[in-house]
C-alpha cells in the first residue's frame, strides 16, 4: 500500500540529483570492488535512456533511503563476482564452508551500506540526517518492472569476474522491500 507523504520531510535526492547520485554510487562501488574485493574493474557506465524493466542478477542487496518519497537502492551481482568479492573481503579470515553463503550475503549488505553511506555525504542537508534501512538480500535473479509513476535509474560495473548493477528507484513508495510493485490503481 502506498505510504502517505509527510510534507515536513524534505526530498533528500531530487530528480535532478538522481543521475549525480548514481554516478557517485558507481564511482564508490568501483572503489569498493577494487580495494575491499581486490577485483579488477574493466568498465563503469550509466545505463542511458528511460528504463521500463531491469533484469537483476543472482544476488541483490537492497536498502531504502527514507525521505518523503523513499528512494530504493539495489546492488545486483553476478554470483561469480560476489564470490570473488567475498574471497577478497575475507582474505586472511578462516570461514567454515557451512557459513560461506550467509557471510557472502553479509558481504553484499556491507557493500551497499558502505557505498551508499559514502555517496550520501555529497547530498547531506543541514539539520537533517538520512534514515537508511537495514539491507535485505534477494538470492535469485528477477525482473523489476517500472511502475508508471516511478523512475528507474541504473548503471553497471563490469569486472573480470562478472557484473554489478546499481539501481535506484524513485519514488520507492510504490514498491515492497523485495521490489515487487505494491501500488493500487
Amino acid at each position: 500500500m502506498k505510504q502517505d507523504n509527510d510534507p515536513n520531510i524534505p526530498d533528500l535526492i531530487t530528480d535532478t540529483d538522481l543521475d549525480r547520485f548514481v554516478d557517485q554510487l558507481l564511482h564508490r562501488g568501483k572503489q569498493f570492488l577494487e580495494m575491499e574485493g581486490k577485483i579488477s574493474v574493466m568498465d563503469v557506465r550509466p545505463i542511458q535512456g528511460q528504463l521500463d524493466r531491469m533484469e537483476l542478477k543472482d544476488l541483490t542487496s537492497i536498502l531504502t533511503v527514507e525521505d518523503r518519497l523513499k528512494l530504493i537502492v539495489a546492488f545486483s551481482f553476478d554470483r561469480s563476482l560476489m564470490e570473488a568479492v567475498f574471497k577478497g573481503y575475507t582474505e586472511g579470515v578462516s570461514v567454515a564452508p557451512e557459513e560461506q553463503d550467509i557471510l557472502m550475503e553479509e558481504t553484499a549488505g556491507d557493500c551497499i551500506n558502505i557505498v551508499v553511506g559514502n555517496a550520501l555525504e555529497d547530498f547531506q542537508l543541514p539539520g537533517y540526517a538520512f534514515n537508511v534501512s537495514t539491507p535485505i538480500i534477494i538470492n535469485e535473479g528477477k525482473s523489476i518492472q517500472r511502475y508508471k509513476q516511478s523512475k528507474l535509474t541504473a548503471g553497471e560495473i563490469r569486472t573480470e569476474r562478472g557484473t554489478m548493477i546499481v539501481l535506484c528507484i524513485t519514488p520507492g513508495i510504490y514498491y515492497k522491500k523485495t521490489l515487487e510493485i505494491e501500488a493500487s490503481e
